[in-house]
């Protein structure tokens, strides 16, 4: 079946080739529409994120150059994994792929496919405690509970595919972190940040920080389980417990983590790991963003990327390709 997909990918790159090169000889600067349209379908296909594509003939002819070795190769030495988002319906659920292989980190790429797996369990396991708890809490909660179950069956059938994706790619069953936990009292310090749970009070030197209880309870979190990645499944968990009508689709969370950044005058320790979840850490090395999946200097390229909307097309490949048309045999 995956052989059945690469040709197919295959030929439709190839036409698309085509067609950008048509226009290229006919004087045309810009692609058409139609052309952007289907580029963006192949793309989403190959695992990358929905947004606006390139425009300009040089540019949609590099990109599908790009796309083009990473189907061929997925990496050198390792096949495409596919994308199973279009096997399953829209429940309202995360379809992630395993990242692409980067030459120049393999340490960081293992990482970011093992969070990645981590992040569907810690979704699933989520949804199974809130489809538990809806059907404790009497009738009127059913129809919750059955909603939750199914979306619960759903993100285990995903989990289990990319569990063995990981598995085959990486040469080893991919290792989970713990529950992240919260201390029920003292205090927690990080540089000159002190959280003080008895007190519930946030303090800078002698002065005190305004939190509110809820921001105050996901800073404690961070800095508790210091030097890990929260997904964000597993820090909802803890903060509303196995509330059946907590939407993990909310946005409430970024939020909260947008007003702890401005209030701590946005710390280089308090990281945004993107697609998957949060860390505090204490590892220079980590915040100057060498060897790091989410130092602080790729943390703000990345934000200002989503920011602009360039996301999908910003990681195009820069090597230079000729500019005539080039056909692959399947």
């Amino acid at each position: 079946m995956v052989d059945d997909r690469r040709r197919q990918l295959i030929r439709r790159i190839d036409n698309l080739l085509e067609a950008v090169e048509q226009l290229r000889l006919r004087g045309f600067l810009k692609v058409s529409r139609s052309i952007q349209v289907e580029v963006g379908k192949v793309a989403v296909e190959l695992g990358r994120e929905a947004s606006q594509g390139p425009t300009t003939i040089s540019d949609i002819h590099r990109y599908l150059f790009d796309l083009q070795d990473l189907l061929l190769s997925g990496g050198p030495g390792r096949r495409v994994v596919f994308p199973i988002s279009a096997e399953f319906p829209d429940v309202g659920i995360p379809f992630p792929t395993l990242p692409r292989w980067e030459a120049t980190d393999q340490k960081e790429w293992q990482e970011k496919v093992r969070l990645t797996v981590q992040r569907l369990h810690d979704f699933s396991s989520y949804l199974d405690a809130q489809a538990q708890a809806a059907r404790e809490s009497g009738q009127k909660e059913q129809d919750l509970a059955v909603k939750r179950a199914e979306q619960a069956a759903l993100a285990k059938q995903i989990y289990q595919r990319l569990f063995q994706e990981a598995t085959q790619v990486l040469g080893q069953a991919p290792v989970f972190d713990p529950a992240p936990t919260l201390p029920s009292g003292g205090r927690l310090e990080i540089e000159d940040l002190v959280i003080d749970l008895d007190t519930d009070e946030v303090r800078r030197g002698q002065g005190k920080i305004p939190f509110t209880a809820r921001e105050r309870k996901i800073l404690a979190i961070l800095v508790a389980n210091r030097d890990r990645v929260i997904t964000r499944e597993a820090m909802l968990h803890l903060i509303h417990g196995d509330n059946p009508r907590v939407d993990l689709r909310s946005r409430a969370l970024d939020v909260h983590l947008s007003r702890i950044r401005a209030k701590l005058d946005d710390p280089v320790y308090l990281e945004t790991i993107t697609g998957i979840g949060f860390r505090i850490t204490t590892r220079p090395a980590e915040r100057s963003g060498r060897g790091s999946i989410g130092g602080e200097a790729r943390r703000r390229g990345q934000r200002q990327s989503w920011t602009q909307g360039v996301c999908l097309y910003g990681q195009a490949s820069k090597l230079t390709r000729p500019r005539s048309s080039r056909r692959i045999s399947p």
